[in-house]
Protein backbone atom coordinates (compact mmCIF):
# COMPACT_ATOMS: atom_id res chain seq x y z
CA UNK A 1 0.00 0.00 0.00
CA UNK A 2 2.78 2.46 0.85
CA UNK A 3 4.38 1.98 -2.57
CA UNK A 4 1.03 2.50 -4.23
CA UNK A 5 0.62 5.72 -2.27
CA UNK A 6 4.03 6.95 -3.37
CA UNK A 7 3.25 6.16 -6.99
CA UNK A 8 -0.13 7.90 -6.76
CA UNK A 9 1.45 11.04 -5.31
CA UNK A 10 4.10 11.20 -8.01
CA UNK A 11 1.54 10.54 -10.71
CA UNK A 12 -0.54 13.39 -9.36
CA UNK A 13 2.53 15.62 -9.57
CA UNK A 14 3.09 14.69 -13.18
CA UNK A 15 -0.54 15.26 -14.14
CA UNK A 16 -0.69 18.62 -12.38
CA UNK A 17 2.46 19.75 -14.15
CA UNK A 18 4.44 20.58 -11.04
CA UNK A 19 7.47 18.73 -12.39
CA UNK A 20 7.77 20.62 -15.65
CA UNK A 21 10.29 23.44 -15.24
CA UNK A 22 13.57 24.14 -13.53
CA UNK A 23 12.10 27.31 -11.99
CA UNK A 24 9.81 25.06 -9.97
CA UNK A 25 11.22 22.04 -8.19
CA UNK A 26 10.95 19.29 -10.74
CA UNK A 27 12.30 18.23 -14.09
CA UNK A 28 13.61 20.92 -16.44
CA UNK A 29 12.27 21.41 -19.93
CA UNK A 30 15.74 21.24 -21.46
CA UNK A 31 18.92 19.35 -20.74
CA UNK A 32 22.27 20.16 -22.29
CA UNK A 33 25.11 18.29 -24.00
CA UNK A 34 28.06 18.38 -21.66
CA UNK A 35 30.35 19.91 -24.30
CA UNK A 36 28.05 22.94 -24.67
CA UNK A 37 27.13 23.34 -21.02
CA UNK A 38 29.95 25.19 -19.30
CA UNK A 39 30.46 28.96 -19.49
CA UNK A 40 33.74 30.28 -20.79
CA UNK A 41 35.39 30.72 -17.39
CA UNK A 42 38.62 31.61 -19.20
CA UNK A 43 37.07 34.90 -20.25
CA UNK A 44 37.89 36.24 -16.79
CA UNK A 45 41.59 36.88 -16.05
CA UNK A 46 43.31 34.34 -13.80
CA UNK A 47 45.33 36.89 -11.85
CA UNK A 48 43.32 37.89 -8.79
CA UNK A 49 40.48 35.47 -9.56
CA UNK A 50 38.47 33.79 -6.79
CA UNK A 51 36.75 30.41 -7.09
CA UNK A 52 33.73 29.01 -5.29
CA UNK A 53 31.47 25.96 -5.21
CA UNK A 54 28.00 25.81 -3.69
CA UNK A 55 25.89 22.74 -2.93
CA UNK A 56 22.10 23.25 -2.85
CA UNK A 57 19.27 21.09 -1.52
CA UNK A 58 15.59 21.54 -2.28
CA UNK A 59 13.23 19.61 0.00
CA UNK A 60 10.01 18.04 -1.19
CA UNK A 61 8.14 19.76 1.65
CA UNK A 62 9.56 22.59 3.72
CA UNK A 63 7.10 22.09 6.58
CA UNK A 64 7.98 18.40 6.80
CA UNK A 65 11.71 18.03 5.99
CA UNK A 66 11.60 14.23 6.34
CA UNK A 67 9.03 13.80 3.57
CA UNK A 68 10.29 12.36 0.28
CA UNK A 69 7.49 14.07 -1.62
CA UNK A 70 4.67 16.52 -1.01
CA UNK A 71 1.45 14.67 -1.88
CA UNK A 72 -0.63 17.87 -2.00
CA UNK A 73 1.62 19.89 -4.29
CA UNK A 74 3.31 17.01 -6.06
CA UNK A 75 6.79 18.27 -5.27
CA UNK A 76 9.91 16.10 -5.05
CA UNK A 77 13.32 17.10 -3.76
CA UNK A 78 16.46 17.83 -5.74
CA UNK A 79 20.17 18.48 -5.24
CA UNK A 80 22.34 20.64 -7.49
CA UNK A 81 25.56 22.66 -7.52
CA UNK A 82 27.04 25.92 -8.71
CA UNK A 83 30.57 26.76 -9.81
CA UNK A 84 31.55 30.42 -9.67
CA UNK A 85 34.58 32.40 -10.76
CA UNK A 86 34.92 36.03 -9.72
CA UNK A 87 37.45 38.69 -10.60
CA UNK A 88 36.71 42.10 -9.15
CA UNK A 89 33.18 43.18 -10.12
CA UNK A 90 32.90 40.51 -12.82
CA UNK A 91 31.79 36.93 -12.27
CA UNK A 92 30.66 33.83 -14.13
CA UNK A 93 28.51 31.11 -12.58
CA UNK A 94 27.05 27.81 -13.74
CA UNK A 95 24.28 26.03 -11.82
CA UNK A 96 23.79 22.40 -12.78
CA UNK A 97 21.96 19.27 -11.71
CA UNK A 98 21.91 15.60 -12.71
CA UNK A 99 18.72 14.15 -14.24
CA UNK A 100 17.43 11.14 -16.16
CA UNK A 101 17.41 12.24 -19.79
CA UNK A 102 13.90 10.82 -20.22
CA UNK A 103 12.63 13.12 -17.47
CA UNK A 104 9.96 12.06 -15.02
CA UNK A 105 9.50 8.47 -16.33
CA UNK A 106 13.17 7.77 -15.66
CA UNK A 107 12.54 7.88 -11.92
CA UNK A 108 10.31 4.80 -12.07
CA UNK A 109 12.84 2.75 -13.99
CA UNK A 110 15.03 0.81 -11.59
CA UNK A 111 17.42 0.07 -14.44
CA UNK A 112 20.11 2.61 -15.37
CA UNK A 113 18.92 5.18 -17.90
CA UNK A 114 20.70 7.85 -19.92
CA UNK A 115 21.50 10.93 -17.88
CA UNK A 116 21.91 14.61 -18.63
CA UNK A 117 22.77 17.89 -16.97
CA UNK A 118 20.32 20.77 -16.70
CA UNK A 119 20.71 24.43 -15.86
CA UNK A 120 19.33 24.95 -12.35
CA UNK A 121 19.92 28.71 -12.19
CA UNK A 122 16.33 29.47 -11.11
CA UNK A 123 15.82 26.43 -8.94
CA UNK A 124 14.56 27.02 -5.41
CA UNK A 125 16.49 25.60 -2.46
CA UNK A 126 16.19 25.14 1.30
CA UNK A 127 19.80 24.63 2.37
CA UNK A 128 23.22 25.25 0.90
CA UNK A 129 26.85 24.72 1.74
CA UNK A 130 29.47 26.84 0.01
CA UNK A 131 33.24 26.69 -0.06
CA UNK A 132 36.06 28.73 -1.56
CA UNK A 133 38.42 26.78 -3.79
CA UNK A 134 41.82 27.25 -5.29
CA UNK A 135 42.24 27.15 -9.06
CA UNK A 136 43.38 23.52 -9.11
CA UNK A 137 40.37 22.21 -7.17
CA UNK A 138 37.97 24.33 -9.21
CA UNK A 139 39.31 22.91 -12.47
CA UNK A 140 39.37 19.40 -11.03
CA UNK A 141 35.74 19.61 -9.92
CA UNK A 142 34.58 20.97 -13.27
CA UNK A 143 36.40 18.26 -15.22
CA UNK A 144 35.06 15.55 -12.93
CA UNK A 145 31.51 16.85 -13.34
CA UNK A 146 31.89 16.69 -17.11
CA UNK A 147 33.32 13.18 -16.92
CA UNK A 148 30.57 11.86 -14.64
CA UNK A 149 27.86 13.41 -16.80
CA UNK A 150 29.26 11.58 -19.81
CA UNK A 151 29.93 8.21 -18.20
CA UNK A 152 27.40 7.70 -15.40
CA UNK A 153 23.80 6.66 -15.94
CA UNK A 154 20.91 7.79 -13.78
CA UNK A 155 19.43 5.15 -11.49
CA UNK A 156 17.06 6.21 -8.71
CA UNK A 157 18.30 3.72 -6.11
CA UNK A 158 21.99 3.69 -7.03
CA UNK A 159 23.03 6.95 -8.70
CA UNK A 160 20.68 9.92 -8.58
CA UNK A 161 21.17 13.70 -8.26
CA UNK A 162 22.27 13.29 -4.63
CA UNK A 163 24.96 10.73 -5.49
CA UNK A 164 26.24 12.89 -8.35
CA UNK A 165 26.53 16.02 -6.21
CA UNK A 166 28.07 14.34 -3.17
CA UNK A 167 30.60 12.46 -5.29
CA UNK A 168 31.75 15.78 -6.72
CA UNK A 169 32.00 17.39 -3.29
CA UNK A 170 33.87 14.41 -1.85
CA UNK A 171 36.35 14.61 -4.72
CA UNK A 172 37.70 17.92 -3.38
CA UNK A 173 37.60 17.28 0.38
CA UNK A 174 39.32 14.76 2.59
CA UNK A 175 37.60 12.07 4.60
CA UNK A 176 34.41 11.79 2.52
CA UNK A 177 32.90 14.74 4.37
CA UNK A 178 29.68 14.45 2.36
CA UNK A 179 29.26 10.70 2.64
CA UNK A 180 25.68 9.68 3.41
CA UNK A 181 24.41 6.53 5.11
CA UNK A 182 22.61 4.00 2.94
CA UNK A 183 19.23 4.39 4.60
CA UNK A 184 15.95 2.57 3.99
CA UNK A 185 13.03 4.94 3.59
CA UNK A 186 9.50 3.82 4.41
CA UNK A 187 8.06 4.89 1.03
CA UNK A 188 10.82 3.37 -1.08
CA UNK A 189 11.35 -0.32 -1.83
CA UNK A 190 15.15 -0.07 -1.78
CA UNK A 191 17.97 1.74 -0.04
CA UNK A 192 18.99 5.03 -1.62
CA UNK A 193 20.27 8.53 -0.91
CA UNK A 194 17.73 11.36 -0.87
CA UNK A 195 17.80 15.17 -0.75
CA UNK A 196 16.42 14.94 2.77
CA UNK A 197 19.50 12.99 3.93
CA UNK A 198 21.80 15.67 2.53
CA UNK A 199 19.68 18.49 3.97
CA UNK A 200 20.22 17.25 7.52
CA UNK A 201 23.93 16.67 6.88
CA UNK A 202 24.32 20.29 5.77
CA UNK A 203 22.35 21.59 8.73
CA UNK A 204 24.58 19.59 11.05
CA UNK A 205 27.73 20.96 9.42
CA UNK A 206 26.50 24.52 9.85
CA UNK A 207 25.53 23.91 13.47
CA UNK A 208 29.07 22.73 14.14
CA UNK A 209 30.59 25.62 12.16
CA UNK A 210 32.58 23.38 9.89
CA UNK A 211 35.01 25.05 7.54
CA UNK A 212 33.72 26.44 4.27
CA UNK A 213 37.13 26.66 2.64
CA UNK A 214 38.63 23.64 0.87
Amino acid sequence: MKYLLAFACLLQACVQGHLSTSTDIGFPKNTHPVSAFWPAFDRLPEKGAEYHVELFVRLACRKHPHWLLDPLKGYVGHVFLALKKRNGPDSLVQYFGFYPRAGFPGVFNNKPVDAALADNANHQYDASFGADLNREKFDSLMLRAQSLAKTMRYQTYKYNCVDFATELMNSIVSGNAFALPQRKHSLLPKYCHTPEDLFFLIINKKLHHESEEF
